[in-house]
Parts: structure tokens; sequence; C-alpha cells
């Protein structure tokens, strides 16, 4: 015991005086330690928590509590437990505490156990469930609707000491809007179907004004469905006249798409139309010019399949040696 010497509150002043650096790093490995130990702690509790609730027995009891199911209980005989490890769409690996499925349907228990605040969880929660869900979907049994898309009951134990001050509901820490709802999975729907002609011409609005077009049944209701919104549109012409070459120069030829583009133009002027006329026919130009240009490169391959000299193919076709060259047999 002689040889023990008492290190003194007195002695740690004057070291903090003469070697503050290594008093500074002391302080931190201790911080670091209690730290270490304080993990070490809620990982046990962690562990501890699985282990209590991979008991289905156990965990069905649980659920009925926390879930207040009093008709109906489910049973250790009711759920599965299922692998809590996944690997997301990012290719990250991610894993969850507790997982429970009710036997013969994909309605899943989520269990997490939290020791301390997490201002995330709620989107945790959600990445969770959707991970979930994509790993046990059936696409095209869902798409067939041969069956529904799995339900995911998300349940966070929380045993630390600050208070728990963190959203239950993301949608609460979403940014507003005002004006109207958007919630996660809601969407708006808007069918075609439900709208008679005049209702959506009504709403001056282009969008609207395509899903008439849309609408039309055969290419005589086409044509009548484009004359009206012709006559309705007063905004985006610039828009419709490439929508006009878009859907109708297919569907109607050259001539009906420039009367279309004649009558969108017609309280204009002259000059307007003149330079519209132009624009149509240089398009039209080029796409001829394409044509030929396509067919002058099919035959050039055609012969090279048949081992016709290159000079010959240049005297017959009029390309140049590396266009040749280019071709792909």
């Amino acid at each position: 015991m002689e040889n023990i010497k008492i290190f003194t509150e007195e002695h740690y002043f004057l070291a903090s005086l003469k070697y503050p650096w290594l008093i500074k790093k002391i302080e931190g490995l201790a911080e670091e330690q209690a730290e270490y130990h304080y993990g070490e702690v809620h990982q046990k509790h962690d562990k501890t928590f699985k282990m209590i609730l991979e008991d289905e027995e156990i965990a069905a009891d649980f659920l009925n509590k926390v879930l207040k199911i009093d008709k109906n209980k489910l049973g250790k005989e009711d759920i599965i437990r299922e692998k809590t490890e996944y690997i997301t769409s990012r290719f990250e690996k991610k894993e969850a505490d507790i997982l429970y499925r009710l036997k013969n349907r994909k309605v899943y228990f989520l269990i997490e156990h939290q020791s301390t605040v997490d201002y995330l969880m709620p989107y945790r929660i959600l990445e969770y469930q959707m991970e979930i869900m994509r790993s046990n979907m059936d696409f095209m049994n869902i798409r067939n609707k041969k069956e529904k898309i799995p339900k995911i009951i998300a349940i966070v134990i929380y045993t630390g000491k600050n208070k728990w001050n963190v959203e239950k509901d993301i949608r609460n820490m979403q940014e507003e809007f005002e004006e109207t709802e958007g919630e996660l999975g809601i969407y708006k729907f808007l069918d075609v179907n439900k709208y008679t002609k005049e209702e959506l011409l009504e709403k001056n609005n282009l969008v609207y004004d395509m899903l008439l077009i849309e609408k039309s049944k055969n290419t005589e209701e086409l044509e009548k469905n484009m004359d009206e919104v012709i006559k309705a549109i007063k905004n985006s012409k610039e828009l419709m006249e490439r929508i006009i070459k878009i859907t109708m120069l297919p569907t109607f030829g050259e001539r009906k798409t420039k009367e279309l583009i004649k009558k969108l133009y017609k309280n204009e002027g002259s000059d307007n139309m003149l330079q519209v006329t132009r624009m149509l026919n240089n398009e039209l130009r080029l796409k001829h010019k394409e044509g030929i240009r396509e067919g002058i490169l099919k035959v050039a391959r055609n012969l090279l399949k048949k081992k016709v000299d290159i000079s010959e193919i240049k005297e017959l076709t009029g390309l140049t040696e590396e266009e040749i060259m280019n071709i792909k047999i």
C-alpha cells in the first residue's frame, strides 16, 4: 500500500496548469467511455426487448393490449414472425427490430424499440413500411386485382429519459398547402369519361382541351373535337399549333393539317398565317428528305451484303466512302 499515490484535487489542478493538453485528452477519453457504456446498456435493452417479443404468445398478447383489440383477439397461432433484414431500392441494408405477420394475410406488425429521441422517426417508419410492402408484394397479382397491397401497422416503444416530442404522423411534419389536401398515398383523380364535351371546353385550359381530343372515339369525332378546341382557344396558340402537327399530320395528312392551323390563326392576319404555312412546308420537306436518305442507306446496306464493290456503291447511291463505311450491316 505504501507505493500507492493518492491523486488529489490539488494535484489535478496543478497538472491542468502544467499539462493542459494531457488533462483535456483524459477528460475526452472519460466522456467516450461513459458514452460507450451508456450505448452498451441500451444495446442490451434492445436485445432484451427483441428476445421477449420473439415469443409469439407474449407478442400476440402485447399487440392485443397496445392496439386495443377486444374482439377477435390475436393468439400465438394467428401470427408469424418475419425476417427483419432487407435491401432497399437504393441497395442499402436495413433492419427493423421485430416484424410479425397475420397468418394467411399480408397484414404486418412492425415493432421498433427506441431509447433516444429521433425526430426523423415518422420518416423512418414510412421508409420501413414502404420497403416491407415492396419486399412482400406480388405486383402482377395486384395489377390483376388478385390480391391487395400489404398493410403495415407500426408501434414504437420508447424507454429513454428525455421527453418524446416527436410527431406521430409524418403529415404534420410536411410543408403545408392550405388550398387543398395532398396526403401520402392519396391522389386526386381526373377521369375523362366523367366529363361531357361542354364541361371540358368550359374549363378553358389546354390540359382539358387535350382530354377532349383524347376522348375522341374515331377520326370523325377527333376532327370535330379539334374544331371545337380551335374555336374556343384564346391563348397558347403556338403550343396548340405543335399539338395539331403531332396529332393531326399522321392521321389527316398535310392538307387537313394546314386547314386546322389556318383556323387557329384565322383572326391574326395573313402574315402570321404565311409564316405558319412556311414552317409546316419546311417540316414536311425535311421529313421527305429524311425518308429519301433512309431509302438510299437501305439500298447501300443491301449492296454491301451482296459484296458489291464500294466504288460501285458510291456511283449508284451518291454516298461518300466514309458514309458507306459507317453503315452497319
